[in-house]
């Protein structure tokens, strides 16, 4: 009697490989190209040696989130002004989206219960309070800098989207398919950044937060 054959083992697989796979497919050829079948092929291996490692197409969107969210930095300087920590985070942020246009809206949509967004607002909200924000109103600030964040940058990434994609235009199309409030931003950089500092200036008025001290340690 014929003994079982046993699956090939690939040495080279785990759940970051296939994580980096699956995001590189997605960046090439945007997330409806996301599959087991299409990520195993660009590893050339079978898609059933991916399901040692995972479940399914949601777990590896997750794992790719994980990824995404790793790339965000955060300032190492414990004495950085909680003002500045957030426009710091945030220009990361943003490069992190324009780097990964197709693959932003999986950040954008990942549950807020689960492990990868659960893990970096932890890691944010540590940092947060090194900086000395009141650790009481971090979801308050949270939830309005996540809603201004996530807005602007599903807008502009899919305006980079459409900007990169072949033009079709239908009968009744005067103007090509993309982000008509995006592309009439002359400047997108001072935009978003000007959203940061307007909720900042306006968190602080309304909590009665101090004024960060300057370099000397006096108030400017």
């Amino acid at each position: 009697m014929t003994a079982a054959k046993k699956p090939r083992v690939h040495h080279h697989l785990s759940r970051e490989v296939i994580a980096r796979a699956a995001l590189d497919l997605v960046d090439r050829e945007g997330a409806d190209a996301l599959s087991l079948r299409r990520t195993a092929d660009s590893l050339g291996v079978g898609v059933m040696n991916l399901y040692t490692y995972v479940d399914d197409r949601d777990s590896v969107v997750s794992d790719v989130v994980a990824l995404l969210l790793a790339e965000i930095e955060l300032p190492e300087d414990p004495d950085i002004p909680w003002e500045e920590f957030v426009v710091t985070v945030g220009r990361s942020l943003r490069a992190m989206a324009l780097r990964h246009p197709h693959a932003f809206p999986f950040v954008a949509l990942a549950p807020y219960d689960e492990k990868p967004l659960v893990r970096y607002a932890r890691r944010v909200e540590r940092a947060f309070v090194q900086c000395g924000f009141p650790q009481e109103l971090l979801s308050k600030i949270g939830s309005v800098l996540d809603a201004h964040g996530t807005g602007f940058l599903l807008l502009e990434t899919q305006a980079a989207v459409a900007r990169s994609a072949p033009q079709v235009r239908g009968p009744f199309d005067d103007e090509p398919d993309e982000s008509a409030l995006m592309s009439s931003l002359a400047d997108p950089d001072a935009a978003f950044e000007e959203g940061m500092r307007t909720i900042i200036t306006g968190f602080k008025v309304r909590n009665e937060l101090p004024d960060a001290p300057s370099a000397s340690g006096k108030k400017p």
